[in-house]
């Protein structure tokens, strides 16, 4: 059956109102907003939401609405104004896709015809039909099931269709689904990680076969190389049992819809979930994956296995010329650094987060990842707040790859505002939702997507990017944004922070927060939600919905072109390198005279090797877990203003290449140099709506549309109009200047 076009939001209406003819269809039959896919735009996940039912009795039953979307386009590439950690409230949403369609999915992969694949999930919770066993309506797609992956046909208006039944010799997945998806251009496949085998198939691009499977539980484990120490290492195989089953009629608590143990996860030393495909200069791939190894899930062998076993890492398998896993070639690449500090909340969820997602950069060189955790999965309830995950201890992480072959963690992305000033330690801005991309950078000219500087930007999905607990950005008022926005973050790609500021671990101070939000400041903060109805009025309530925990992946479109080749004849001149480049000094760790043997208190040090120092068996006194770990001592003047950005730099440190990069000196920063005072039309949208203060009944997610509201503050007449009734609010004042930037304690991982 065709799919029917009903959904089509009335935005996407005007946006696309020129319809193109796409392959094998009339033009008139894909309508506006579903044309495929532009380089720079975004796909997102996201949890369908609730409806409740009223039954004859009058009794009321919140269940998942199947009409709800839980997948869309997001067109990212025209802000129109800088990154300054505001509430970017209208960039457009096109071709949603329903639960009724595909059921509840997280992981996304895009191949280089734009096509979308989604694969089914347990993220956002096993939910069954109230007073029965059989799964909810809207949990699974139509004629799918646990196992399932989408295709949603750029070429068709985004039609989907089930692209591939995830099953390991023939038996289907019980409940706990699919972890994630990755798609690998080099041989024409994916990679897609099944929470409850452990397994890692390998699917035809063409047809969606399954073509191999990799047991990380049997063939990572028993034999690889330790890149952290140099070390060859092998642990005890760990099969995985086809008999055991998600236990609907008999979990042992009689709910299974909040048990997570009676959900067939994997075993935790096998359990595998995001996954990415490194390609290297030399044309080597590598299929990168990260083990869930911090619940047990009722396993009575987690409570005496070894803390590297019971710690989340990263490993990869290579690829041979066909596409197929390289057994000999197994890596553990690194353990996540850890999170918790405190022994009652390791005992309770381990020392960190899982990983969900891992992302090389489309373009260029692959030097660096990005790894994303979220908070693990669990269901309090379809009618609770943060249902579906632990909410804020989750990191986004930046790694880069060093000369010897082995990734050092270099930086964490803040995501959203929120530091976790009521749950305690760490005081971290630590809301990743489990999903991350890299994506174009901007033209400051016009403030859109400028593909000629691919993978410059990071987006990162998230929960309280801004909430009335932390409020986001407002520029000109103190107060700030307290809406709730859950939903996606983007920033350069050089706005990383330390992976554990000294302040984190300190007192928390009043007022707070513990350090600056740096990377917030320079920030693109978009809600998962529409937030408009069908007349371009804000709806009230998406401004006040906590979503946490709701939100799921994030995958941009990008397209790499090849550079021309030089004229016949013409043999190209290398250009010197400079010391300071954007590229050596102000984006990377990587300056050719800020070593690590240089610096050596900066992660990845070969004087502080895992094997020599930090947390191992028969250390010496004082290095143990908890005097070691995180702890304080890098002596000054080793941070991160005065190592990385020091006074009297050489040449060529222009303006150009100063301004708006993170920590460097006031005045330098980006919310400084691009948003001056006397900025034109500081009558901006996000200056006049949802301002703090407004008096009653004018709402901040209201005040200037209210029917009825002083001096008739019609949207025609206030929304960034000439010829307001009123004068235009101007800010009050210039942002704050980020006087220093935290000091680096020194972070330890095994």
């Amino acid at each position: 059956m065709y799919r029917s076009w009903k959904s089509v939001s009335f935005a996407a209406s005007l946006a696309f109102g020129m319809v193109v003819s796409l392959s094998g269809l009339r033009a008139q039959d894909v309508p506006p907003g579903y044309e495929p896919m532009a380089p720079g735009e975004a796909y997102h996940t996201k949890f369908s939401g609730t409806t409740d039912v009223t039954a004859a009795d009058g009794s009321v039953t919140t269940v998942i609405d199947s009409a709800g979307t839980v997948g869309e386009i997001v067109d990212v590439r025209a802000p129109g104004h800088a990154p300054d950690g505001s509430h970017w409230i209208e960039p457009l949403k096109r071709a949603p896709v329903s639960a009724a369609e595909v059921g509840q999915v997280f992981g996304i992969a895009l191949d280089e015809a734009a096509n979308v694949y989604l694969a089914a999930t347990s993220a956002f919770g096993l939910h069954l039909e109230p007073g029965g066993s059989g799964w909810m309506t809207g949990m699974w797609g139509e004629g799918g099931g646990p196992g399932t992956v989408y295709r949603l046909d750029a070429a068709n208006g985004y039609e989907p269709s089930a692209f591939a039944e995830i099953a390991l010799d023939g038996r289907a997945n019980s409940g706990a689904a699919l972890g994630n998806i990755a798609f690998d251009p080099a041989h024409g496949q994916f990679f897609v990680s099944d929470l409850e085998t452990g397994m890692i198939h390998r699917i035809a691009l063409e047809d969606g076969r399954d073509l191999d499977h990799f047991d990380h539980g049997l063939d990572g484990r028993v034999g690889f190389l330790d890149a952290t120490t140099g070390a060859r290492l092998a642990l005890p195989p760990i099969a995985f049992d086809p008999l055991r089953t998600a236990t609907i009629d008999a979990c042992p608590s009689g709910d299974f819809a909040h048990s997570p143990e009676c959900w067939n996860f994997a075993d935790f030393r096998r359990r595998v979930w995001g996954v990415g495909v490194r390609h290297d200069e030399a044309g080597a791939v590598r299929l990168y994956y990260a083990t869930w190894a911090n619940e047990g899930f009722g396993n009575p062998d987690y409570a005496v296995a070894s803390e590297d076993e019971r710690t989340n890492a990263v490993w990869s398998v290579a690829l041979s010329a066909d596409g197929g896993f390289d057994l000999t070639d197994v890596r553990r690449e690194f353990l996540l650094p850890d999170f918790h500090i405190d022994a009652e909340t390791i005992a309770e969820r381990g020392f960190s987060s899982p990983v969900s997602d891992i992302a090389f950069p489309r373009c260029g060189a692959q030097d660096v990842m990005v790894v994303a955790e979220r908070g693990g999965i669990r269901n309090l309830g379809l009618d609770v707040e943060a249902p579906f995950a632990v909410a804020s201890e989750a990191r986004a992480l930046l790694y880069q790859l060093g000369e010897t072959g082995v990734w050092a963690p270099i930086g964490r992305y803040d995501v959203g505002y929120y530091d976790r000033s009521a749950e305690g330690q760490p005081f971290l801005r630590a809301n990743c939702a489990g999903g991350v991309d890299f994506a174009p950078g901007y033209d400051p000219a016009t403030w859109t997507s400028d593909l000629g500087e691919p993978d410059d930007f990071v987006w990162i999905s998230g929960d309280y990017l801004c909430s009335p607990e932390a409020p986001c950005r407002l520029p000109g008022v103190d107060e700030g944004d307290d809406s709730q926005v859950h939903g996606l973050q983007g920033m350069p790609q050089e706005a990383f922070d330390e992976i554990a500021p000294e302040a984190a671990y300190g007192e928390y101070p009043a007022p707070g927060p513990a350090y600056p939000p740096t990377g917030p400041y320079q920030s693109y903060l978009v809600d998962s939600d529409v937030l408009t109805d069908a007349t371009g009025t804000l709806i009230a309530e998406e401004f006040t919905r906590n979503d946490a925990t709701r939100i799921g992946d994030v995958e941009i479109y990008q397209v790499c072109e090849a550079p021309a080749p030089p004229p016949a004849g013409v043999i190209p001149t290398p250009v010197p390198r400079p010391v300071h480049t954007r590229t050596m000094t102000h984006r990377r760790h990587g300056s050719p005279v800020h070593t690590r043997a240089m610096t050596h208190h900066r992660q990845g040090s070969p004087v502080h090797t895992r094997a020599m120092t930090h947390r191992r068996e028969g250390s010496q006194p004082p290095h143990t877990r908890t005097e070691t770990h995180r702890r304080q001592g890098s002596a000054p003047p080793h941070t991160r203003v005065e190592t990385h950005r020091r006074q009297g730099s050489a040449p060529p440190h222009t303006k150009e290449q100063t301004h708006r990069r993170q920590g460097s000196a006031p005045p330098h920063s980006k919310v400084l140099s691009h948003q001056r005072e006397g900025s034109v039309q500081p009558h901006t949208k996000a200056q006049s709506h949802l301002r703090s203060g407004s008096q009653p009944p004018h709402a901040k997610a209201l005040s200037h549309q209210r029917e009825g509201s002083v001096q008739v503050h019609t949207r025609a007449q206030t929304h960034m109009r000439t010829g307001s009734d009123g004068p235009k609010i101007r800010p009050q004042q210039t942002p704050p200047v980020l006087q220093q930037q935290p000091v680096v304690p020194q972070l330890q991982v095994r």
